[in-house]
């Protein structure tokens, strides 16, 4: 069972997320900013990252830098899911670290399902 890390900021969407996940077979973790994030990637076997960018004490970017430079961690794929407007110089940042960006406001539980799965095949 896949075991998914669900970053984000808003309780709300961490629970909604974690119910589609497990509904679908996942084994989904959870909390609320980059930092704690961090710990938990070091501390569990993660084979996914949800990755909301706007939250407190690490941002989604930092959470990502700090990410991709262990070793061990540069393989974990990353799906970033976001209401955040991004510019160019951000997209093309993300480009080279993540998996995809999903717009919040633009997506569906299936279509952030068939994300995850498309992203957890090509690891």
């Amino acid at each position: 069972m896949e075991r998914i890390l669900i970053v984000d900021d808003e309780a709300f969407i961490r629970e909604n997320l974690e119910r589609i996940l497990e509904e679908d077979g996942y084994h989904p973790l959870s909390t609320d900013n980059g930092d704690d994030a961090i710990r938990e990637v070091g501390e569990s076997d993660v084979d996914l990252v949800l990755l909301d960018l706007m939250m407190p004490v690490m941002n989604g970017f930092e959470f990502l830098h700090t990410l991709r430079k262990h070793e061990a961690w540069q393989r974990v794929p990353v799906v970033v899911l976001t209401a955040m407007e991004l510019d160019e110089r951000e997209l093309a940042d993300l480009d080279r670290h993540v998996e995809t960006v999903i717009r919040k406001a633009e997506t569906s539980p299936q279509s952030i399902l068939e994300h995850i799965r498309h992203a957890i095949g090509s690891a």
